[in-house]
């Protein structure tokens, strides 16, 4: 893989960035938001509330989180030197990136080839906190 992943840099989001937020909000609404709307069908009484309420609120943070991104069209953009890190909580090992206090998820490929305490430009999804693009900066 090459060392830098440069979807696009003009302060605006790709077709392969938006079909990769699409994606996971699309994931997120069907796999959570509409099993517990399923769920509070069925049920009488305080459950219906409890498991309408789980509905509700998963489609307003999956809409905060990814469809905002996709909304805005805009990346953040942030300069420095990154720390990088991995975490496994449930099934398979998350990767991220560490930059200026902001905890960005990247792909493992991306996580095995950038270098900590270099410089980099980072331009990421400002809500749901993933990588769109990197390259490395004389500016951090």
């Amino acid at each position: 893989m090459n060392a830098e992943i440069s979807y696009n840099l003009d302060k605006v989001l790709g077709t392969l960035q938006k079909r990769f937020l699409w994606k996971w909000f699309i994931q997120r609404v069907i796999f959570v938001s509409f099993p517990a709307l399923f769920v509070a069908v069925g049920l009488e009484g305080i459950w219906r509330w409890a498991f309408g309420t789980v509905f509700i609120f998963s489609i307003i943070s999956f809409v905060w989180r990814y469809g905002l991104d996709l909304w805005y069209n805009k990346p953040s953009v942030t300069y420095g030197h990154l720390t990088k890190f991995s975490k496994r909580i449930r099934g398979p090992r998350h990767y991220y990136i560490l930059i200026n206090d902001i905890q960005i998820r990247v792909p493992k490929e991306v996580w095995l080839t950038v270098e900590e305490k270099k410089g980099y430009e980072v331009y990421y999804s400002p809500r749901s906190k993933w990588l769109m693009s990197y390259r490395e900066s004389t500016l951090a």
